[in-house]
């Protein structure tokens, strides 16, 4: 990594957040702005928000960016018309894809490919019916630049895309019938061109970085922690649960939701379950399960059994649309309701690492934490208890550091 300084931004569920980080210091400044759920959806509104972020970092940081890169969240897009301006509201990775295009999908797609199930973002891209797409980090970043820009191998993956090839697999343009143009694909941190004159004077910055290639916010939570070692581990604890392991091979299971990246000289296997904070934030506030935690022996084992879903359907460990939520018995104390979906979660994230190892990839050595879950030390407790390997401490906590990491290292793709 580069002693130079670099950029890294997460958009993520609920806010923007930014990190600029440097190899001989460590994290040198950090900015994030909170994103309501009603806006997340707009593209205009989103980009608003990211030069929010990245004008005050600005102010925080006096020496020249090397490069910048962005992360989103796995799969989400924005549908572009054929002059490449939106045409519609963001499609997340959370929503569901009509019946029809899962179909299709599954009539064309090659069987063990990461593209089936009701989340697919092949199928919601078919849905869409739109002339062309940017996956929401490749929008960002290439509004920065001032110009349309391939998208990276790590959020193709869901689509269609091939991390070998660095192409679309065949059949996604039968998928959607050749009315959709897929941009074309390269290596996540890639260098791409330079921030846009006009943008780096409106954010103030010294001067113009390069611009790379994104990728996931699985994957840069992954950079962040510093994994380097065939069965080193991390968990994402945001709004979801993401789990990744080092292996040295690529593996799929359809059944079981589990899918390969590339990135940089290794292999990301993982998952991600739609189950996470989410569902805590349906029953508490912030504040109110900052209080209640304290009250939580993260050793007293209660095991009330609940689906921690905050609508109907599964991704990870098990591929299940219909698997409802369910938070039933509810105790009679908060703090034990609390460590009842507490629990859950890190019963789900157990039982994912379970299906990891059994598909092939390898048992978990250590396991890293990232995300503002990390932050919950009754949650951090119950995962001591109940993980089959020993936690470790991530490098850095958050996925916006990831993202300026793989920029830091775009000299390697």
């Amino acid at each position: 990594m580069s002693a130079k300084l670099t950029i890294g931004v997460d958009l993520g569920t609920s806010g923007v957040r930014a990190a600029a980080i440097s190899e001989s210091i460590g994290a040198i400044a950090r900015s994030s702005r909170p994103i309501a759920i009603e806006t997340r959806r707009d593209p205009n509104r989103l980009f608003f928000v990211v030069m929010e972020v990245l004008a005050d970092l600005a102010t925080r940081v006096r020496q020249p960016i090397e490069a910048l890169a962005i992360c989103g969240t796995s799969g989400s897009f924005v549908p572009l018309d054929q002059h490449g301006n939106p045409s519609g509201p963001i499609v997340l990775y959370s929503d569901k894809a009509a019946a029809s295009a899962v179909t299709t999908v599954a009539a064309y797609a090659d069987p063990s490919s990461p593209v089936h199930g009701p989340n697919s973002p092949l199928a919601k891209i078919i849905g869409s019916q739109c002339a062309q797409f940017a996956f929401e980090a490749d929008f960002v970043a290439g509004r920065l630049m001032g110009a349309r820009i391939p998208t990276d191998a790590n959020n193709a993956l869901k689509a269609g895309g091939d991390p070998m090839s660095l192409t679309w697999h065949s059949w996604t343009e039968v998928c959607t019938r050749n009315l959709t143009r897929f941009p074309k694909i390269v290596a996540a941190g890639k260098a791409l061109g330079n921030l846009s004159k006009a943008v780096q004077v409106e954010l103030g910055f010294q001067n113009a970085p390069i611009i790379c290639a994104g990728t996931t916010d699985g994957c840069a939570a992954a950079l962040a922690a510093g994994l380097h070692t065939p069965g080193d581990a991390v968990t994402s604890l945001g709004s979801t649960l993401i789990l990744k392991v080092i292996s040295s091979i690529p593996i799929v299971s359809t059944p079981h939701g589990i899918y390969s990246h590339r990135l940089l000289d290794t292999w990301l296997v993982g998952g991600a379950s739609n189950a996470g904070g989410a569902a805590l934030r349906r029953h508490f506030s912030d504040a109110e399960i900052v209080a209640l935690s304290k009250k939580i022996v993260p050793t007293k084992k209660l095991d009330l059994g609940y689906v921690p879903l905050v609508t109907s359907g599964e991704r990870f460990p098990v591929c299940d649309p219909y698997l409802s939520p369910r938070f039933d018995p509810r105790p009679h104390h908060d703090e034990a309701f609390l460590q009842g979906i507490l629990e859950s979660l890190v019963r789900v994230e157990h039982q994912g690492y379970l299906a990891l190892q059994s598909s092939g990839a390898p048992a978990p050595l250590k396991v890293s934490a990232v995300g503002n879950g990390t932050k919950n030390s009754a949650w951090m407790g119950i995962r001591k208890r109940v993980l089959p390997a020993p936690l470790a401490k991530a490098l850095f906590n958050d996925p916006a550091s990831g993202a300026a990491i793989l920029a830091a290292n775009r000299s390697l793709v």
